[in-house]
């Protein structure tokens, strides 16, 4: 049992309080709280809460702010306006066709497009219900607030290319610390902006350098002391740099240091003296400055210094692996059963009965077996605690483990056939390491031992035992490999060998099970003209007829499981869906007006088709509600679809439309393509045309008549093909040739008979497939043999060794890999050749791709540097300087001497395009001949 030196030990504080003293009120309930969505405490919260406190923002018609719809570009308008406090009333008309008189947003347009703060689409076009880009918000808001352009301004986005038109927008705002990527490297331009992020980047921007919006206090949450000379201070938002000088402690004590955490919401003060039992203490906070700007002059914050008594010392496991210390893993608690920090304790002790098991130091020794060791605890007060433990240490071979993924099949036939595939798969980050509550999916796991095969296949389940660490969280199939979710958390998944004992460890993640969070519609905004002509009918897609999807959306973000298969009502007017989501509730699609009709599909695409009733519609509604049970008095979810239906005249044929049109419209399937694909499948863009009347309103859909034609320069710099009707794609080549990003010109002709429009569209182009972009020659001296039949290409790319490769049963094709301990090549000639793609990362080459091919038995050539469908690399050489017989008959080095290799460049092989010269300057190496 434990001994305590005295019966009333103390050591640990368990009381405070906090007060702020400062020039602030309680807060009133926020205009935020108004929205459904926007829940207190939610990282959205305080910047949704103070444009709409402000009146700069307003919710959809069903009451919620949406915080991951779309923003169009007239709402983005009239948000900028008012917050930078334009004069709306008096500026004059754009020139912009589609901003009409009398529209709710005109105002707005007028006025920024009078301080010269806003552009249009076009000269005559300004878009209002098209949706806004991020990197069309990112010139808005640098214009808006006038902030210089920072040209040389560093960032982390590799797809923001130098020389595009928003580049130093975007490094303008992040050196300002006022916007984010999507990811860490990536900030996706031309992703339509989401109006939560809108909120947030307007409302840090106007606390940094704008005037409108309340910038928030700076508060003091709690104050707790961790130790007799350690406080904490913790404020309600991230503060700003601090030092000892900003902060005082009454009770005769003195701050000697301050420490902010690296979240910046707290500062861990550190005392010239002890704390004393019992006593009340203030803590006094000066001049703290705010993340946003806001300084807080005096804040203060009390906590009362109060004592408990000891209870008991233990390890929180009893059985060790060899090397595992005991102290990282001692727990001393009070009699209430709070665990006591370590900053109470002067030394910690170990004495053990059994040092072959565990040492005097507490560290468990290289042999399996059992020791009683006493733990002895002194305190900073002098006094000290004991206990004796039984500790079990048991060896275990760890093995290198390669990783792991989960697979859905018992019989893992859907698993990575082998090390090398599975290596493939991780790296393109596709490793799947996580599992549902509820869900149940089998662990594919790999070695990486050095003596171990890269074909080996994964560990076969019937040969370990599998445990996991938290049962609890995941629970594990003994001998099946089959994890069950439980509860949300992590787990170590161990499998041991069961002969060897030959151990490996995955750490798992359970998730929450993908529960419905809300409706997704892909559009907000319709405008249909009333009727439309193609020369085929009278229905015409993007005209007078235009397509919403309708989805479910989970708590992470993504598409929830729908099945629209059960329509109880099927009208013009209302679709009624059942069991969509779950058994019993209820989806609704409904409208009141009677000037155009809708249907639903069972995948969920909602047409919309105007019904040719001559005349204008403004403000008509779709409503989308999802109740989850029939039952339900009001809706779970909903969304508003405002379409507005304009009336035009339409011609009788597409050639009279054309003859007759006051400009056409060509719109794209995307803004921005890459050259990886999918095996065969390129990310292509689509083009279409609209025929538009003076009104601006689209009559006809002029697809038909549309030629779009990328121009030369820029179809031969990025190998673009357009000779496909209305599309636009990268040629076959691309892939392994095209090494620049940037803009293509595409330009477009619509013709009937003498009616010509022309025009041309910005493309956006990157290849993200790691081909060689540089690369580097060694010029270190070489030695061959006259015997081995050496040539230049194996002297520079490799000459790969049969002997060292394996065939890969799985793969018809013929694909090899390297046999483990072996690096490929014949001896002494690895490649000297190395490469790295468009973003600086190394290229695998030669021996080391996995998709190696052989020509029956015969190895291909040995310069080609194979992957899927490859690239070969190729070199232009002199030969010079020549001593002894050396020389190199154009396939072989032969004779007895030296010579010089100068390597002039380096180029990838294709058939379509130039040869580019990938060697930034001619390499020189010595190659000795015997």
């Amino acid at each position: 049992m434990a001994y305590q030196s005295k019966s009333n030990r103390k050591f640990l504080a368990t009381s405070l309080t906090a007060a702020m003293v400062a020039s602030a009120v309680a807060p009133a309930a926020s205009a935020a709280s108004t929205f459904p969505d926007v829940k207190e405490g939610s990282f959205y919260f305080e910047y949704v809460s103070a444009l709409a406190e402000a009146g700069i923002i307003d919710g959809r018609p069903d009451g919620s702010f949406d915080l991951g719809g779309k923003l169009n570009r007239a709402e983005a308008a009239k948000m900028i306006a008012k917050i930078i406090k334009l004069d709306t009333t008096d500026a004059p008309a754009s020139s912009f066709e589609d901003v009409k008189e009398d529209v709710w947003y005109t105002d707005y347009i007028n006025a920024l497009y009078a301080e010269g703060l806003i552009d249009g689409v076009s000269e005559t076009m300004f878009a209002p219900n098209k949706e806004l880009t991020r990197a069309q918000l990112a010139k808005l808001v640098v214009d808006a607030y006038g902030l210089e352009l920072d040209a040389s301004a560093e960032h982390p986005f590799t797809d923001v290319k130098e020389d595009v038109w928003y580049t130093d927008y975007i490094k303008t705002l992040y050196k300002h610390e006022l916007i984010d990527g999507k990811t860490a490297t990536t900030f996706a331009p031309n992703e339509p902006i989401k109006r939560a992020d809108f909120a947030k980047l307007l409302t840090e921007a106007d606390w940094a350098v704008g005037d409108t919006l309340d910038k928030p206090m700076v508060e003091v949450v709690g104050v707790n002391a961790v130790n007799a000379t350690t406080v904490v201070m913790s404020f309600n938002s991230a503060i700003g740099s601090v030092s000892h000088e900003n902060f005082s402690i009454d009770g005769g004590l003195n701050v000697s240091k301050a420490t902010l955490s690296a979240d910046g919401k707290s500062v861990t003060l550190t005392l010239d003296g002890n704390l004393v039992d019992g006593n009340t203490y203030k803590v006094t906070a000066k001049d703290i400055k705010g993340a946003k700007g806001e300084v807080a002059e005096v804040l203060e914050g009390s906590f009362k210094w109060e004592l408990t008594n000891a209870d008991a010392i233990s390890l929180s496991k009893s059985t060790f692996h060899p090397g595992e210390s005991l102290v990282n893993y001692l727990e001393v608690r009070d009699e209430n059963g709070n665990v006591v920090s370590n900053e109470n304790f002067k030394a910690v002790t170990f004495t053990s009965d059994n040092t072959t098991v565990v040492n005097s130091s507490g560290v468990a020794q290289d042999k399996n077996g059992t020791a009683n060791v006493t733990i002895k605890v002194e305190y900073k007060d002098g006094t000290f605690s004991t206990q004796t433990v039984a500790v079990k240490v048991e060896k275990v071979v760890i093995a290198d483990n390669k990783g792991f993924t989960f697979v859905e099949k018992a019989d893992y036939s859907d698993a990575p056939e082998n090390t090398v595939e599975f290596n493939m798969l991780a790296a393109a980050g596709d490793a799947d390491t996580s599992v549902f509550v509820g869900d149940s999916e089998y662990i594919a796991m790999y070695n990486n031992t050095s003596d171990s095969n890269p074909m080996d296949k994964h560990l076969s389940p019937s040969e370990y035992e599998f445990t996991s660490s938290s049962p609890l969280v995941a629970q594990v199939g003994q001998n099946t490999g089959a994890v069950t979710g439980i509860a949300a958390g992590k787990a170590t998944i161990t499998a041991k060998h069961l002969t060897t004992g030959k151990t490996y460890k995955a750490e798992i993640e359970v998730k929450d099970a993908p529960k419905l969070n809300g409706l997704s519609v892909s559009a907000n905004q319709l405008t249909l003209s009333d009727e439309a002509v193609d020369g085929t009918g009278t229905v015409v897609t993007g005209v007078n007829q235009k397509m919403v999807e309708l989805e479910g959306l989970d708590q992470y973000g993504e598409e929830f499981t729908a099945n629209f298969g059960t329509k109880s009502t099927d009208d013009t007017d209302k679709q009624v869906f059942t069991d969509v989501f779950k058994s019993g509730d209820v989806l609704t699609v409904a409208t009141d007006s009677k000037d155009f009709k809708i249907a639903v599909d069972n995948k969920g695409v909602l047409t919309v088709t105007a019904l040719g009733t001559d005349k204008a519609v403004n403000g008509a509604a779709i409503k989308v509600s999802y109740k989850a049970s029939a039952s339900d008095a009001s809706a779970k979810y909903s969304s508003t679809i405002n379409v507005n239906v304009v009336n035009v005249s339409a011609a009788a044929t597409l050639a009279e439309a054309v003859k007759n049109a006051s400009s056409i419209e060509v719109v794209s399937s995307a803004t921005s393509t890459n050259a990886k694909y999918e095996g065969t499948v390129y990310d292509d863009v689509d083009f279409m045309a609209f025929v538009k009347d003076s009104n601006g309103n689209r009559v006809a859909d002029a697809t038909s008549l549309l030629t779009v034609d990328v121009a030369a320069a820029d179809q031969a710099k990025y190998i673009l093909d357009d000779s496909i009707t209305h599309k636009v794609q990268f040629a076959t080549t691309a892939r392994k040739l095209m090494t620049d990003s940037g803009s293509a010109s595409v330009n477009w002709e619509v013709k009937s008979g003498t009616s010509v429009f022309t025009g041309a569209q910005t493309l956006s182009v990157s290849n993200t497939y790691p081909a060689p972009h540089e690369v580097t020659v060694s010029n270190q001296n070489v030695f061959v043999k006259a015997t081995d039949a050496v040539s230049i290409n194996d002297i520079l790319f490799g000459k790969v060794s049969k002997n060292e490769m394996l065939l890969d049963s799985d793969d018809g094709n013929y694909a090899y890999a390297i046999k483990a301990g072996n690096d490929g090549y014949v001896s002494g000639l690895a490649p000297m050749v190395s490469a790295k793609d468009n973003t600086g990362k190394s290229v695998a080459l030669g021996a080391n791709v996995y998709g190696l091919t052989f020509d029956g038995s015969d190895m291909a050539d040995a310069s080609a540097f194979a992957v899927d469908s490859g690239y070969d690399l190729e070199a232009e050489t002199v030969v010079t300087n020549t001593t002894g017989t050396a020389k190199y008959d154009g396939s072989k080095f032969t004779g007895n001497g030296t010579l010089t290799l100068i390597v002039n460049e380096v180029y990838v092989k294709g058939d379509t395009r130039t040869d580019k010269n990938l060697l930034a300057s001619p390499v020189t190496i010595s190659v000795t001949v015997k």
